[in-house]
This record gives structure tokens, sequence and C-alpha cells, in this order.
């Protein structure tokens, strides 16, 4: 059986981390502390340059021994203020949008990519960008876990941990690396004598590689990709979205929005899902009787 490029929905986001990492105090083996005032080499602190030094020491006690070094801020890395919100919640918090920049090959250096599968991995088992990609057969003791993985937002959520079957580290959504799955499809779409075509349902008319790019105008903007060449984008029209509620479709900025005021946030979503619907109606006609006319190119 071929993998399911939709198995890219448990890819998950792994951190590199030691295979011998412990997390069970029961098991960690007896131990002395250092003395605090006594350096490295035998002399007891006694004056303001000597606990200059011995600071030093003790933080690289830490980094060594117990939490280990933050990674170098990458040259590339900057951050922008979006926008800010004092009065947001009701006024009880101040809320600010960031956007962060970063070189998707530089990202490649801190993350990884795996896709969790059932069946043989096809298109997906051979590398196609700086990512490093490992494919894990996806089986009964670590299914939960993956489909846990997939739906938890990176850096903020605790992680999945140490995923059974798959490389020892903390597992995220793979939303970070993957965001709409920009995916070397002509390893399917042009395998064998026969010419695919990949149906892509989305909600934006260009497609973004990672979370972190959709910020960046340059990597967001419709452009021309090789791998886009046999995909048939669908996606709703300007005209469309305005006919919704607020001028576009449900998200989680509306929890902001609405704040308490449930009743309103459920009523707009419910008339966005059934605008929604008949939306999915047409394109269903459309797919049954297509009109050219219609295409227009990345």
């Amino acid at each position: 059986m071929r993998t399911v490029l939709l198995a890219m929905l448990l890819g998950s986001v792994a951190l590199a981390q030691q295979p011998s990492t412990n997390y069970d105090e029961a098991k960690v083996p007896a131990y002395n502390l250092p003395e605090l005032l006594l350096m490295d080499n035998g002399i007891r602190v006694s004056t303001a340059a000597d606990w200059t030094a011995r600071r030093a020491e003790i933080r690289s006690l830490l980094e060594t021994e117990m939490f280990g070094r933050a990674p170098g801020r990458p040259k590339e890395m900057r951050f922008e203020i979006d926008s800010i919100d004092k009065a947001a919640l009701g006024g009880k918090a101040i809320r600010k949008q960031v956007s962060i920049y970063i070189s998707r090959k530089r990202l490649a250096g801190y993350l990884e990519r795996v896709v969790f599968t059932a069946g043989v991995p096809g298109s997906l088992a051979q590398p196609f960008d700086d990512f490093d990609t490992q494919n894990v057969p996806l089986q009964p003791d670590n299914e939960e876990d993956a489909l846990l993985a997939s739906g938890t937002i990176p850096l903020l959520c605790t992680p999945v941990r140490d995923i059974a079957g798959a490389p020892p580290g903390n597992y995220w959504d793979g939303a970070l690396v993957d965001y709409h799955l920009l995916l070397p499809y002509e390893r399917v779409t042009r395998a064998g004598h026969r010419r695919r075509i990949v149906l892509y349902p989305h909600f934006n008319d260009y497609v973004t590689p990672g979370w972190l790019d959709k910020h960046l105008p340059w990597r967001k903007a419709p452009r021309g990709h090789p791998w886009l060449d046999d995909m048939l984008l669908v996606a709703p029209s300007p005209g469309f979205l305005a006919t919704l509620p607020n001028g576009k479709l449900p998200d989680r900025q509306d929890f902001y929005r609405y704040g308490r005021d449930h009743t309103a946030r459920i009523r707009a979503w419910e008339r966005a899902i059934g605008e929604c619907g008949r939306f999915a109606e047409a394109v269903m006609r459309w797919l049954e009787r297509p009109d050219p006319s219609l295409l227009q190119p990345i």
C-alpha cells in the first residue's frame, strides 16, 4: 500500500536531544553538589573578582550538567512588532503580535521533519529539501502520541516526548516546517506512464512552505514553483470571502473579536460553515464538468 500524503498531517517537528536523556528523578545516581564558594582550582572565593570567576564556572556546570546550552541566535533572525492591543481581553491584558523572520535553511539546523506513515513510505522516502526527514511506521504503540503531537502548538504547549519507534526528542505540530505542505508532488504525478494532478483544497490562493514564512511577502506571495506545476489549488475568491461574517474565514482571532460573547461567535461560525458547504458543492459541480475559463496560474 502506498503512503497517503495526508500522513504528513502527523508530521511532527523534533528537536535534537541526546538519547540518554532521563526524566525520572528516581533513576538519578548518587551525587555530591560542588561547594558554592570553592573554585575549580581549589581556591576559595574571597573577593568580588573571585566571585565573578566562580559565577562563570557555576553557569558552565548548569549548561553542561543540567540544562544544556541554548543555541545561538541565527544571523538571519529578526523580530518586528506588527500590532499592540492594550485593551485585549476586555482591558485585562496587553496583546502583541510579533513576526519572527528566519531562513528555512537556517531553521533546518535546529529542527527535523518526522513523518508517521501508514504503509510503504512512497514519495517522501528520499530527501527533497534542507530538512532531515525521518519516516516512521504508524503503529498501535505510537498512533496516539503521533496524533497528539500533530496538534501540539510548537514551543508553546508541552511537547510529546520520545514517541515509540521514532527518533528520541521533543515533538510538536509540523507546521513550523510544513505549514501548507509544499512537497515534491511530481514524484507522484509523474510516476509511471500516466500524468496525474494533485487536488489541493486550500483557504489561500498561494502556498506558504513554513509557518514562520507567512509574514514574509517574498515567501507567501503567489509565485511559480516546479512542485506546483501539477497542482490544482481550489481556494475561495475575495468575492466569496466578502459574503462571510467579518469578510473572512473563521479563525482564532474571533476569540479576541467576540470575547465572552460566545453566542455571537458561534452564530457567525455556523453561518460561515453553511456558506462553505455551498462553496464545496460548487467545487464538486466544477469537477464534474470543468470550465477551463475559471483556471488561473498559481
